[in-house]
């Protein structure tokens, strides 16, 4: 399967540059698993500091980079689903990332869109303005499914899991504090 991946390495990025959570959990297995995975070539940086809009120094941040990550992720979108036809969109967005419009004209190039969002439980506001544009949102929080619906989204619960090629026993000695 060919996908096209729009995650950053890390939602901490900023704070911790060596941080590659999300990297190691979405896109990895994604390529273990024998995918040909496209990424979206994006600094996330200052990104990932501005996600919520109640804040007035984050809105105006997104209210003038979202257009521009927009444009760059479609523009990047269709130059790889040129070259070869995508089979899946797949991305950790937030509301302030992406324009829903983007996620709409992505998805009317017949490549199916799923989101990845595991902090419903306590930020659902950070995906309500996006979810329902994808075609599947992939929700780990079952009490959040019905939230989902009633903002028009169709959501797959998905458990969350560890990548058992990094989050395993290793032959160490043990030390204590």
């Amino acid at each position: 399967m060919r996908i096209f991946a729009a995650v950053a390495s890390s939602p901490n990025a900023p704070q911790l540059p060596w941080s590659k959570v999300w990297h190691v959990n979405l896109i990895q297995p994604l390529v273990e698993l024998g995918h040909d995975v496209v990424e979206f070539d994006f600094d996330w940086s200052k990104s990932m500091l501005h996600l919520d809009s109640d804040h007035p120094e984050d809105r105006e941040y997104i209210a003038r980079q979202r257009p521009l990550t927009s444009e760059q992720l479609i523009e990047q979108v269709k130059r790889a689903h040129e070259a070869q036809p995508l089979d899946l969109f797949f991305s950790y967005f937030y509301s302030a990332n992406v324009l829903s419009e983007t996620i709409r004209e992505i998805s009317r190039l017949g490549i199916p869109t799923v989101n990845w969002y595991c902090n419903g439980s306590y930020q659902m506001n950070l995906v309500e303005e996006i979810a329902p544009a994808f075609d599947y949102c992939l929700v780990p929080e079952k009490f959040r499914l019905e939230d989902y619906r009633k903002l028009g989204a169709t959501p797959i619960y998905c458990q969350e899991a560890a990548h058992p090629g990094v989050y395993k026993a290793y032959d160490l000695p043990r030390e204590y504090d």
